[in-house]
């Protein structure tokens, strides 16, 4: 079990430099067409991992320590949303962040 939580810290980690390097690309030469859709497996997905592999990592179970995982999630999507506005050619909605959330309560409830 102390080998599932290290790897699932290490995973963490590759996964929360995967969102910052992919939000860091300007996108502004992108066609539209379909971008939305895309932009919400994206967003879901990778959350959806992030927040899993947050749930491993950190081995408790409780209440508590739940909502703390979810808040951990909810601050880093907001922060990659934030990013994402500072990268020229990037947009940020709220919709984006809903789905940064929803991504992780998923990965949390897996």
């Amino acid at each position: 079990m102390e080998r599932l939580r290290l790897i699932s810290c290490f995973l963490v980690i590759f996964v929360a430099l995967v969102i910052f390097v992919v939000s860091s690309f300007s996108i502004s030469d992108v066609p539209n067409q379909g971008l939305y859709w895309k932009s919400f497996v994206y967003h879901f997905g990778i959350f959806f991992f992030f927040g899993s592999f947050l749930f491993l990592a950190a081995g408790r179970k409780d209440y508590l320590f739940i909502f703390f995982i979810l808040l951990v999630g909810m601050i880093y999507g907001c922060m990659d949303e934030l990013h994402q506005y500072l990268v020229p050619g990037r947009s940020t909605t709220i919709f984006d962040f809903f789905t940064d959330s929803f991504g992780v309560i998923a990965g949390i409830s897996f």
